[in-house]
């Protein structure tokens, strides 16, 4: 299936005719399955009899796509978008177009009723991405031969170690929505981290986008976003207020007067800091949207960052890091992102470091074996400490059936100390696939440790660390 059929948002009107000369010209290659996205289709509107009659052509080889991301209204307009091309073709063309093509060549497997084909579904939509996760609450066994019951139970008392109050374009529901649904969740505290960094919205995008990954254009480092955050805090009630741990996050990690940055909003607002982060060093495709003009990557190890490591152990502040340790797409540990992560905790063994998702990222992971390398790290550095945040949880933590991997059970239970959990929630909190879902798909994995184990990870290790006052 190819995938918006090689559509460009930046495509011209005359550049749409060559567009769909190229797509005939591959269409004698019979297992290719074209994705006509809403946006295509939009911006085929020109020439829309054009694109009506080569669907009408290749009718059975045609499937239709949203490509809508983070919100209701896009999914609503997309639809719309589809729904009115597809009234466009022949009556005798519009099923299998707008469902039957995609349910015959892409879900074949998942015919039949029941629990096993619903598991199927359930398995086929765990994303690569945290905005697309599979909904794994905890499930206690139904009737003697029946299907299981997912039962909605708050018996974990929770701390989110790993909230984003703004997202990519620095909007937010605010933290007065955040304590309501925390309340509702049983979850006491948070960590509040902003966005390092704000999503450019070029000038050949009718609408912004959200998130860094929605389109090509570049993020760059956005420093009023700790300042931010403080407001948001500073606005709720002293009593509120304390349920929330503060991170800094505004400043280039490559930037040798980034200590400056650091220090002055730590000073301004002493008592409300917990650490800084989350620090972006490698980050798949962000990595690449944030290169500066000198093209210097972020890094654990670079002298920048070492000046604020001695400013965050100095004031008893804990470093948040997303770095990942194998390249995307790979299954094996890159030898040099390894390096500048140990570098670091060999020069500092007495900092307070938290590496984020246990060091993967989208499609960066080793399934089988990544509870390996993370034993063998927290073994051998007693400081460090790990988060297990948004997709190393669905991807690497549970196996295909959702069901948590033994290697990483034994992990816990041998570590119970060393390990919390986060929602990883960027900006919105509210409707489907937000906080609630993100806060209680971990109860599959609390469910199944040991009373104490699972005290440790779901709240008393986050409050040890970043509340040592409650």
């Amino acid at each position: 299936v190819w995938h918006t059929s090689g559509f460009c948002r930046l495509m011209t009107p005359a550049s749409l005719g060559e567009h769909l000369a190229v797509l005939r010209s591959v269409m004698h290659h019979q297992n290719l399955v074209l994705s006509l996205s809403a946006g295509m289709i939009d911006a085929y509107a020109p020439c829309v009899a054009q694109l009506v009659e080569f669907v009408q052509d290749h009718w059975d080889r045609v499937v239709l796509s949203s490509n809508a991301f983070v919100d209701a209204r896009s999914y609503q307009r997309s639809h719309a978008i589809l729904q009115g091309f597809v009234g466009k073709l022949e009556n005798r063309f519009r099923a299998a177009v707008a469902r039957r093509n995609a349910s015959r060549r892409c879900m074949k497997d998942l015919r039949g009723t029941g629990s096993s084909a619903k598991g199927k579904l359930k398995m086929m939509r765990r994303g690569r991405d945290s905005r697309v996760e599979l909904n794994v609450q905890a499930v206690e066994p139904g009737p003697a031969g029946g299907d299981g019951e997912t039962v909605d139970k708050l018996h974990h008392q929770i701390v989110d170690a790993h909230l984003h109050v703004f997202d990519f374009t620095h909007r937010t529901e605010g933290l007065d929505v955040v304590l309501q649904l925390m309340d509702d969740l049983n979850v006491s505290h948070a960590c509040a981290l902003s966005m390092s960094h704000h999503k450019k919205w070029r000038k050949e995008r009718k609408r912004e986008v959200k998130y860094y990954g929605d389109d090509s254009a570049t993020c760059y480092v956005y420093s009023y976003t700790d300042q931010l955050l403080m407001d948001e805090i500073l606005k709720l009630d002293e009593q509120s207020q304390k349920r929330f741990a503060g991170f800094i996050c505004g400043f280039d990690p490559t930037d040798l007067s980034a200590i400056e940055h650091v220090a002055r909003i730590h000073q301004k607002y002493p008592e409300m800091w917990a650490g800084v982060g989350e620090l972006f060093f490698r980050h798949d495709d962000l990595t690449n949207l944030s290169l500066g003009r000198d093209q210097e990557i972020p890094r654990p190890d670079h002298p920048a960052m070492y000046k604020i490591y001695e400013y965050c152990q100095d004031n008893n502040l804990m470093v948040l890091a997303h770095h990942n340790v194998y390249k995307s797409g790979f299954t094996t540990l890159e030898p040099a992102y390894v390096r500048t992560l140990v570098t670091v905790l060999d020069d500092w063994p007495e900092l307070k470091f938290c590496l984020c998702h246990c060091g993967i990222s989208r499609l960066c992971w080793d399934q089988e074996g990544h509870h390996n390398f993370v034993r063998e790290l927290i073994e051998k550095y007693p400081s460090l400490v790990m988060d297990i945040s948004w997709v190393v949880y669905e991807c690497v933590i549970l196996d295909h059936d959702g069901v948590p991997r033994a290697g990483w059970l034994d992990l816990f239970e041998s570590h119970p100390t060393r390990f919390s959990i986060g929602s990883d929630q960027v900006g919105l909190f509210t409707g489907s696939l937000r906080l609630e879902q993100k806060i209680k798909k971990y109860y599959k994995l609390l469910d199944v440790l040991s009373e104490e184990t699972a005290a440790c990870l779901a709240r008393r290790n986050a409050l040890n660390w970043f509340f040592p006052n409650v």
